[in-house]
């Protein structure tokens, strides 16, 4: 059967201490504010600060940005009536929205495969093999390591992806990039 997954939810006294780190110089009843507004949802919050940090908004604004996104998904599934699904929905779809079309399309393709470490050699090295498996706005960058990397960083700029180079058992001394 399914199994569900219980999400980690801060109290204040949790996201507080997070968010002062993250936005240094905010007061604390904005970053609260924040907090209540996408349900003490970590991710959520990390993905706010992100998204605050890169494009130099304040809290305000952003929390009026995020009205939109709601009613949005409201009207796409009425059944939701959770805040924490709303929540994360409506800062990835800010998030994605400033991603470039190359970065958009990684992170959709990305989403599709299991949730362990994506090796990046999917992307590049295969993209030599298989040049027509990736989107059109992936092909050539995937050819140019500088090009690849500043997609990546897109990712990681809003905190939609961590890179990390593993070493796994069965490619023992590899150090392939992983998304």
């Amino acid at each position: 059967g399914m199994q569900t997954i219980k999400l980690e939810v801060w109290q204040d006294a949790e996201a507080l201490p997070f968010l002062q780190q993250r936005l240094p110089g905010v007061a604390d009843a904005d970053l609260l504010a924040l907090s209540q507004a996408l349900g003490g949802l970590p991710l959520a919050l990390e993905q706010a600060c992100a998204y605050l940090t890169a494009n130099e908004i304040a809290i305000a604004s952003y929390l009026q940005r995020l009205e939109e996104p709601l009613r949005a998904w409201e009207l796409l599934d009425e059944a939701v009536s959770q805040l924490c699904s709303r929540s994360v929905f409506a800062t990835l779809t800010l998030s994605f929205a400033k991603l470039s079309p190359a970065a958009q399309d990684l992170l959709g393709m990305c989403a599709w495969l299991a949730p362990e470490p994506i090796p990046e050699y999917l992307f590049t090295e295969e993209n030599e093999k298989f040049p027509n498996k990736l989107p059109e706005s992936l092909r050539e960058i995937a050819k140019d390591d500088i090009a690849w990397r500043k997609t990546v960083a897109e990712l990681h700029h809003y905190a939609l992806c961590h890179s990390a180079n593993t070493v796994s058992s069965d490619h023992v001394g590899n150090g392939k990039q992983t998304i």
